[in-house]
């Protein structure tokens, strides 16, 4: 959105935002800092979305999302606040990133943030699986890459597709025939599918990144998701919650506003 907008600078000046979620803000501070009038619209009370906080009795909860990605050097949040010259949101890796316990299991699956320590310990509770995680591997370091060269997903505009198309790598066409398929598909392909403890823990990992089970989860998406705790990504814990993230980029929102000859409004954020 911001490079399609930007790339048409000299008629696109106005630009209003719906929604003070963590992609309005991000889209409304970028686009703020590259010299746009930028509105923001926001029907709740504090800004952030899934990314925000309430109290109930005293207690403050997170709305929705309790871990982040992407503040590794070169992480998408990483590269946002470099961008807006701001500091990331203090926090701490997740490690574990979950401790998993199965219906009736007394003793956790760990999915730590070493990608040895991992292996050792998927190998432990689902000995004949190695063959479909290192399938993830590969699907995931490709898809990585290719996201790292910013497609333009989907491509609604010749633009759009350009940009996609510059993205492609020889790579990337590894991952094309699996487009149609999900992780419940690759678990079939490897003979995987009757192993009911890996599918149940699988079910559970992606109900927290894509809300739906294997039958439902992209099979690119799932890889990606499934790959994301192990370092050199890895996800943190915001110290005091996920409004603080919401937070940061309304103070960078506010301080590109006060600092700037063009100008930006937030409703009702200011």
């Amino acid at each position: 959105m911001v490079n399609v907008l930007t790339s048409n600078k000299n008629r696109v000046q106005n630009i209003a935002v719906i929604g003070a979620g963590i992609g309005g803000l991000t889209a409304a501070a970028l686009l703020a800092k590259r010299g746009f009038q930028v509105t923001v619209f926001e029907q709740a009370d504090i800004p952030g979305g899934c990314a925000s906080t309430f109290r109930r009795r005293g207690f403050t909860f997170d709305v929705g999302a309790t871990q982040v990605g992407g503040f590794e050097p070169g992480g998408i949040h990483w590269q946002i606040f470099e961008e807006l010259g701001v500091p990331l949101p203090e926090s701490a890796p997740c490690d574990p990133a979950c401790a998993v316990y199965l219906p009736g299991e007394s003793i956790p699956i760990n999915v730590w943030r070493d990608p040895e320590r991992w292996r050792i310990e998927r190998q432990e509770h689902f000995p004949a699986s190695e063959p479909f995680w290192q399938f993830l591997s590969d699907l995931f370091a490709r898809s990585w890459r290719f996201q790292g060269r910013q497609p333009v997903l989907p491509p609604r505009h010749p633009w759009d597709l350009w940009q996609t198309l510059r993205a492609m790598r020889w790579d990337t066409l590894g991952t094309l025939p699996f487009i149609g398929s999900t992780v419940a598909d690759a678990l079939t392909g490897f003979g995987l599918a009757g192993d009911r403890r890996l599918r149940t823990f699988l079910d559970l990992q992606l109900k927290l990144y894509s809300q739906v089970d294997a039958g439902e989860t992209a099979l690119l998406y799932g890889a990606t998701a499934l790959a994301i705790p192990q370092a050199p990504l890895g996800i943190n814990h915001l110290h005091g919650s996920m409004q603080r993230l919401s937070d940061r980029l309304v103070e960078a929102l506010k301080n590109i506003m006060a600092s700037s000859i063009v100008g930006s409004r937030c409703m009702p954020l200011s």
